[in-house]
């Protein structure tokens, strides 16, 4: 979760079946700075199409059942929650 550049050499991907996976969670923390709009705006441009789909909603007091059926069932799609709304 560092923002330090590293490197990895090829044959370390390769030959030891390193599987390379980015995030964007740094923009849950900082909003995005200006000199991100550029890419940030390609990857919305050709993301146009991109499509995510919903597993099911889950109300919080079923946060188990979310977590392992992302686990184990993660082809099926994403798990979201929801609070209830109150009593009235």
């Amino acid at each position: 979760m560092s923002r330090d550049s590293f490197e990895v050499h090829n044959f370390d991907v390769l030959l030891n079946v390193i599987a390379i996976r980015s995030y964007a969670y740094r923009y849950f923390f900082d909003p995005p700075q200006q000199s991100d709009a550029g890419v940030l705006g390609d990857i919305a441009r050709l993301s146009s199409h991109f499509r995510a789909p919903v597993a099911d909603m889950h109300p919080l007091e079923e946060f188990k059942i979310a977590i392992e059926d992302t686990i184990h069932r993660s082809e099926q799609g994403k798990h979201f929650f929801y609070l209830p709304a109150p009593a009235r």
